[in-house]
Formats: structure tokens, C-alpha cells, sequence
């Protein structure tokens, strides 16, 4: 990650237990143990470098949402991309429609934002930027690269590959039934 550079950035965190924490103005919330991540961007000042840097630190002054909540989370890795354009939402939203993804807290970190329900997403397996990757490449093709930034070991349960295989049967298993309710119901219309 250089420095100065603008772009997007995904903050993974991990919840190792249920807690009650207060966000801001936006009133305390229980929070379950699991994966949670958090998508910002950083187009002024320092880039996506210094803003992730000031996310690393626990202690300082309560400026954004996920302030109050990062230090009751670990912080496992930061997903980046230095694409000029705004695609914070196109995270979010590929984020939230993950199986197994829920928010939260309607309106973290979506202030300023008009088309999510919030930018802190969870998840009830371990995210893989590889999920965001693929999601994003069929979506939007000239999506700049997405880079990992890991900040502890990967759990040695699953590998990454193994996680974004599960992930796509899941989706190919989706569409299949899809299709398949489709099909049912143009049949059942013929027949009508």
C-alpha cells in the first residue's frame, strides 16, 4: 500500500464474542460473535495508506462509526484498491448480498449514503477477498485489482480456495434452483 494514493478500502474484523456496544449517535447495539467488515474510502488527504493506519490504532479520537466499535474487534486484514472511482456502495452491496451476510446496524458508516443500508456487513463464515473479486469482475470489468493486506495468520481450518469454491457451488446451486422455479413456472403457464 502506497502512500497518498486514493482508492477504496474493506476493514475484515473479528468478533470473538457478544457484546453491547454504543456507536456514536446511532445508540448501543449487541453485536454477535463472528466476521464483520467494515468498507470506507479514502479519495482526500493521505489516501487509502493513512486511513487504514489510523483504523489499525485502537485508541484515538471517535470520529466514524467504526471507531467505536474497532476496539472490541480484531482487526485481521484490509482488503485495498486504489480505483479512482467511488465503488465503496459496489462493495457493500456485493458484500451484502454474500449468503450468510446481514447488517448489523442499519446506517453505519452510510451517513453520507443514499443506495446501502450500511457499510458494515456481516458474515457468518470468514470472508475471502476472492468472494469480493469475483463478485465485483462480473459486475463491473474494469474494476481496478483488489490486494489483501493480511494482519495475523489465515486460520488453518480452509484455505482460500477451498472457501471461494464453496462460495461459487453455493451460487451455481442458487441459480440452479432458480432456473428451475423459472422453468416449473413457465410450464405450469403453458399448461393454464
Amino acid at each position: 500500500m502506497k502512500k497518498g494514493i486514493p482508492g477504496i478500502y474493506a476493514l475484515v474484523l473479528s468478533l470473538n464474542r457478544k457484546k453491547a456496544i454504543t456507536i456514536g449517535k446511532l445508540g448501543r447495539f449487541t453485536f454477535e460473535p463472528g466476521w464483520y467488515v467494515y468498507l470506507g474510502s479514502a479519495h482526500a488527504g493521505g489516501g487509502v495508506k493513512a486511513r487504514t493506519d489510523r483504523h489499525r490504532r485502537v485508541e484515538k479520537k471517535l470520529r466514524w462509526n467504526v471507531d467505536h466499535f474497532r476496539p472490541h474487534a480484531a482487526l485481521t486484514e484490509i482488503w485495498f484498491s486504489h480505483d479512482v472511482h467511488e465503488r465503496e456502495c459496489q462493495w457493500a452491496q456485493a458484500l451484502a448480498g454474500l449468503r450468510g451476510a446481514s447488517v448489523p446496524v442499519d446506517g453505519f458508516g452510510s451517513h453520507d449514503c443514499d443506495c446501502c443500508p450500511a457499510h458494515l456487513i456481516r458474515l457468518d463464515q470468514r470472508p475471502v477477498a476472492q468472494m469480493l473479486r469475483h463478485t465485483l469482475a462480473a459486475k463491473y470489468p474494469e474494476h481496478e485489482p483488489i490486494y489483501v493486506e493480511s494482519l495475523i495468520p489465515a486460520e488453518p481450518s480452509e484455505s482460500e480456495s477451498t472457501m471461494l469454491q464453496r462460495y461459487l457451488r453455493g451460487n451455481l446451486y442458487i441459480e440452479h434452483r432458480r432456473r428451475g422455479v423459472a422453468t416449473a413456472l413457465a410450464e405450469a403457464a403453458e399448461r393454464a
